[in-house]
């Protein structure tokens, strides 16, 4: 990680861990409304505590020149920042319509989504009430889609996508993950030198 990402790293951990966050919340009453005033909290607190974990550990490993390490968890931060983008947006168009069951279905989707349950909660022991209850959750590529299109229309940034492309790369077993380690041999007519050693670091 090059100095000015871990320089900017250090200001968003440390803004993270002095945030003042509640220990609870209550509604204040059973409506709509109030329903995603809670949900709303809920979800931000919550995400907040989550966060301040991931950049704690990314900013140690970043620290100790673990590049593989900081990989994975960026990318973890890049698709919460698309999720809260993708909840900000879609919360805030249900409100100017003044939807509130619409508004409260996206949080409670963000909150309590689980697909994995959804899907093999009861092959393991779940409980069908549960199972039913929960709601499927949002997939990646719709909270990275609303994400790009959020930055391009901010920002006037248009390389987004490449930007979590690269991450994304970086999280699976790919030769991305291995070129930093491998000193190749020398190519020969086109062709690597089989006869040439390949030296690792």
């Amino acid at each position: 990680m090059n100095a000015d990402l871990q320089e900017l790293l250090v200001i968003i951990d440390d803004a993270f861990r002095t945030m003042s966050v509640p220990q609870s919340v209550v509604a204040s009453k059973i409506a709509w409304r109030d329903g995603v005033d809670l949900h709303l909290k809920v979800y931000a607190y919550a995400s907040i505590h989550y966060l301040r974990g991931i950049l704690k550990a990314l900013r140690r490993e970043a620290e100790d020149g673990n590049d593989p390490a900081t990989w994975l968890l960026a990318r973890s931060v890049c698709e919460w920042a698309a999720a809260f983008t993708y909840v900000s947006e879609n919360v805030q168009t249900a409100i100017k319509a003044n939807d509130w069951p619409a508004a409260f279905d996206v949080l409670f989707v963000s909150l309590q989504g689980n697909r994995w349950l959804k899907k093999y909660g009861m092959q393991h022991g779940g409980d069908q009430d549960l199972v039913d209850y929960v709601p499927t959750t949002t997939f990646v590529h719709k909270l990275i889609e609303t994400y790009h299109d959020a930055i391009r229309k901010d920002m006037g940034l248009t390389d987004t996508r490449e930007g979590y492309s690269r991450l994304s790369e970086h999280c699976h077993p790919s030769s991305t993950c291995l070129m930093p380690y491998i000193v190749w041999p020398p190519m020969v007519e086109d062709e690597p030198d089989l006869n040439a050693p390949y030296h690792f670091f």
